[in-house]
């Protein structure tokens, strides 16, 4: 059987096909294909935390929640991680991170001192082998939360796009 006719109808991201086979007309045998949702993986992410106190834990925390709410993010758990990173621009051994199937690896340290804290991250392109973004921020210690969330973003930016 040979294509007779093709009809594409793009609207609202639905799109439709129309295929005719055989003989034109009435007599003509049609399939018709609808595609109206794509299939969407989240990104895989490894966020290494280098300091392993109260507060890289709530900064971490929250920036977590921040990726993975937005259903583009997995996280993936730290007992998986086969290389321990232990500062902030040591370079990750990237094959490492493909095992765990990670596309992004992010360290973030967090720094709380005398009512001033610190966040500082780097974001790695695992696939491309590459660092791709550098962040940091400081303020005063009831500010950390906000300042979190500013580092979420900044991630999100850097790897979305958006």
């Amino acid at each position: 059987m040979k294509l007779m006719t093709k009809a594409f109808v793009v609207a609202c991201g639905i799109v439709q096909a129309t295929f005719s086979f055989g003989e034109e007309g009435e007599n003509a045998k049609r399939t018709v294909v609808n595609v109206n949702e794509g299939v969407m993986k989240p990104i895989n992410i490894a966020l290494n935390i280098l300091d392993n106190d109260m507060i890289s834990g709530q900064v971490l925390a929250v920036i977590k929640s921040d990726l993975q709410s937005t259903g583009l993010f997995r996280s993936i758990p730290s007992d998986a991680f086969l290389q321990k990173l232990t500062d902030l621009n040591q370079a990750p051994s990237f094959q490492s991170w493909k095992t765990i199937n990670a596309q992004y690896l992010v360290n973030v340290q967090a720094r709380n001192a005398g009512g001033k804290w610190g966040i500082s991250l780097v974001v790695y392109d695992v696939l491309a082998a590459a660092k791709i973004k550098e962040f940091a921020i400081s303020g005063n210690s009831d500010e950390w939360r906000k300042a979190a969330h500013m580092a979420a973003n900044a991630i999100y930016e850097r790897i979305i796009g958006e």
